[in-house]
């Protein structure tokens, strides 16, 4: 038998869809924030690329006088070492380290501009070494007439030392062990850490280990790295000193672990969901589980096609797996009350099953084609966490009425027990006699209007202490970087020139620092080029050779943290405090007005995940009113194309149109902050409702073919197809309401306003769809009238010429 055949092909499909499953990477959430194509994308990967990925830091909180004192500096300088070999860590600058490549920069230097006469100051400082110990002298003091030595014979030998001693900003011999070298480094001749050095030393109570991943390292491997940091930190055992690590690195890594475990939480939520809803709807009739085992194919198998796709798993995965599934229930709960409904007349299983593919095929083809499009409008986005959402929900729709046509039918009639008793209204609920004046249809559609004019002046809620899950330790690492240092994450700006190094580049680096820092003082200023140049004290002119020497005196360990090895690229970064996305959108702004005038050949870009967060957020609320506009123009289009006839498309789309309006009026008015994935509201119920006021047009066509008047034929789509189209958005808004039950705000947030809304469209469907079919029925000449147009008619006579055969 046929029938048996496709079962088995299609049990091979969903074996290779679950192997498909198993290879779905996920997708780093930063990838969801702007395209990689975008100016800000193209910019972090070459940051990424030259320096390394955005830094995770360990806070060390103590009066600095402890935190280098010599003794924790040698523990410090261990840690720093340690940090640097472990898997995946591109680069760390610390204090110790700092100071130490510092003093060894300073010894080849003096090597190599004083030559001889370092060699006879060393000697000269060994013989006091030598005296003190046999004089009985301990060996710190040793080592203080050994340093005295070397510097008595130093100065009075060369003078050129004591300016290149300047020059570094030091004082005294270079050594951890020297307090006067080490201050001099740090503090200069005030009390406050050096301004150029202010991103290793924030301040008097403050120090920072900055260490830069390698990019790309995915979730499980940062947040290995941010765990084997915190040990390495504890068992540094540094005395009187307050550490913590922290960074949007680790936050973000911990994101994308919460959305995998959400796949985990969700997935059997869903799954009994639909079990409990099939349960309570159709009670005991015979192959009630059925839509449910089409549903979950037609859900692995998309989730399958991801893979080869590239789509990733991503919150918007997690958001849209339910989806699928309750759309894929919604087709499969059609076919079959449609096939209960064809066996009552006494046929076989496998006539009814063709029967019932035939009636109901070419509408749910059509309206799963309109709910595709609507959901791809998302694609259109500059976001790819909305991207992905769209393409997803495309994907799933198409592969989930594809299982139902194709396999449903065999399965059907494969498992068929005998006539089962179709759907019904509970009691022959007269909703069809409910038919809303003409005035409550003019207000609400008004309302709606409003609604939808407003609807882009709803805000989005971007700050990361509501949207991510409470008690997450990231996240408190984050605030503890903000209580500490007052700011948390960082804006990157990508410098790329033919040579960064030029005098004009350096000087408009410098000109650009100064504006951002006096057009907002909560930003804390990062390692740059100008600061290592001019050492804080920006001179009116400089020359290639004084910059050039300048930077052949900087320990590479320096230059590297912000010079490319080819000197095209220069990264320039600030702190920024964590506020809401929103604000840090608005700073971002302020330092983009100050990157003002670059010399000619130099590009500037503003990069780092807070740059792309915000990017992100403006383009979600600048677009929300085109993308529902969008969707119901690409929607119309399509049923115009379908059907040549307005009115039926404007009726149809009527009821999702009027719930979004309505909605996003009661949204606008309570001032509700929706996620970013919440900006995808209204094409959602647009896409999704559609359905609803189709099947029901369906119903009412479906009659008047078979010979009942307009009045019998509005009867008979409230008889016998109201049911199974509330069954089918009670499918689809489960779905969606099992994400309430998700620990991502945005996710939760999604589920509950979708669910609501599908809820209110399918009853304005069922109220004014047959109701307003009739009077256009009606309409022409005063007489009853139906409009089967070509395309209509081409589609299904293909659809019935399929189902004509046996069942495959």
């Amino acid at each position: 038998m046929r029938a048996r055949r496709t079962l088995v092909v299609a049990a091979a499909l969903l074996v290779a869809a679950i192997a498909g499953v198993t290879q779905l990477p996920q997708a780093a959430s930063t990838d969801l924030l702007v395209g990689d194509g975008s100016s800000i994308g193209r910019a972090q990967s070459t940051l990424d690329r030259r320096f390394g990925a955005e830094p995770i830091v360990i806070t060390l909180g103590a009066d600095l006088s402890r935190t280098l004192s010599s003794s924790s500096l040698v523990k410090l300088l261990e840690l720093e070492g340690r940090l640097s070999r472990l898997d995946g860590v591109r680069a760390v600058y610390g204090p110790a380290t700092f100071l130490n490549q510092t003093i060894a920069q300073t010894e080849t230097v003096l090597k190599r501009e004083l030559g001889a006469v370092d060699d006879e100051a060393r000697k000269e400082a060994d013989a006091a070494r030598a005296a003190a110990l046999a004089a009985g002298a301990g060996r710190a003091e040793a080592d203080r007439r050994a340093a005295a030595a070397r510097e008595r014979t130093i100065r009075a030998k060369a003078k050129d030392y004591e300016d290149l001693m300047v020059r570094l900003g030091s004082v005294g011999l270079p050594s951890l062990t020297n307090r006067s070298y080490v201050d001099g480094v740090v503090f200069g001749s005030g009390v406050e850490p050096k301004q150029r050095f202010r991103w290793l030393f924030p301040d008097a109570e403050h120090a920072l280990i900055i260490v830069r991943p390698e990019p790309g390292l995915g979730e499980e491997r940062t947040l290995a790295l941010g765990r084997r940091m915190a040990s390495l930190t504890t068992a540094a055992k540094l005395e009187g000193v307050r550490t913590g690590v922290g960074g949007f690195p680790l936050l973000a890594a911990a994101l994308e672990r919460e959305t995998r475990s959400e796949i985990l939480r969700l997935g059997p939520i869903a799954v009994l969901a639909m079990l409990m809803l099939l349960l309570l709807t159709l009670r005991r009739r015979r192959g009630r589980f059925i839509p449910l085992v089409l549903a979950l194919g037609g859900t692995v198998i998309a989730t399958g096609l991801s893979w080869p796709l590239g789509l990733g798993l991503s919150v918007s995965t997690v958001a849209a797996l339910p989806v699928v599934l309750g759309l894929g229930l919604d087709f499969a709960i059609q076919l079959q009350a449609r096939f209960w409904h064809e066996r009552r007349g006494g046929i076989t299983a496998q006539a009814a099953a063709l029967r019932a593919r035939r009636s109901v095929g070419p509408t749910l083809v059509l309206a799963a084609g309109a709910m595709s499009l609507g959901f791809l409008v998302l694609v259109a986005t500059s976001v790819p966490l909305l991207d992905r959402l769209g393409a997803f929900l495309a994907l799933g729709t198409v592969t989930s009425v594809a299982a139902v046509l194709l396999v449903g039918p065999a399965l059907l009639a494969h498992t068929d027990r005998g006539v089962t008793v179709p759907l019904a209204l509970p009691s022959r609920a007269r909703l069809g006699w409910v038919a809303p004046p003409p005035a409550l249809l003019a207000v609400m559609a008004g309302l709606a209007l409003g609604g939808l004019a407003l609807s882009g002046g709803t805000r989005l809620e971007t700050d990361l202490r509501t949207l991510a899950p409470s008690g997450l330790s990231e996240l408190r690492g984050v605030e503890a970087l903000q209580r500490d240092l007052g700011t948390s994450g960082q804006v990157r700006i990508a410098v790329r020139a033919d040579d960064v190094t030029d005098p004009a580049v350096v000087a408009w680096v410098g000109e650009v620092r100064d504006r951002a820092l006096r057009a907002d003082r909560r930003l804390q200023p990062g390692p740059n080029l100008a600061d290592l140049v001019f050492a804080g004290d920006q001179p009116a002119t400089m020359d290639r050779a004084a910059v050039d020497g300048i930077l052949r005196l900087l320990p590479r360990y320096f230059t590297d943290a912000v010079i490319s090895r080819d000197r095209k690229v220069a990264e320039l970064s600030f702190g920024i405090p964590l506020v809401s996305v929103a604000e840090q959108g608005r700073i971002v702004d302020r330092i983009r007005s100050a990157m003002a005038g670059p010399p000619d050949g130099t590009q500037a870009t503003a990069t780092g995940l807070v740059t792309a967060a915000a990017a992100s957020t403006d383009a979600l609320e600048s677009t929300r009113p085109e993308l529902l506009l969008a969707a119901a123009l690409l929607i119309a289009v399509a049923l115009l194309a379908a059907w040549r006839d307005v009115r039926r498309v404007v009726i149809v789309l009527g009821p999702a149109l009027v719930a979004a309006g309505l909605a996003a009026l009661v949204l606008r008015v309570v001032d509700l902050r929706l996620t970013p994935l919440g900006a995808a509201l209204e094409p959602l119920v647009l896409a999704v409702g559609v359905e609803f006021g189709m099947l029901l047009d369906m119903r009412y066509r479906q009659a008047r073919r078979a010979g009942l008047s307009p009045a019998r034929a509005r009867e008979d789509a409230h008889r016998e197809i109201a049911p199974a189209v509330l069954l089918s958005a009670s499918t689809v808004a489960v779905g969606f309401g099992v994400l309430i039950a998700s620990r991502l705000s945005m996710l939760s947030q999604l589920g509950w306003l979708v669910a609501l809304e599908l809820m209110l469209c399918v009853l304005v469907a069922i109220a004014i769809v047959p109701v307003l079919a009739e009077r256009l029925d009606r309409g022409v000449n005063g007489s009853a009238h139906v409009h089967v147009p070509a395309f209509a008619d081409r589609l299904t006579r293909r659809v019935r010429t399929f189902g004509s055969r046996k069942v495959a």
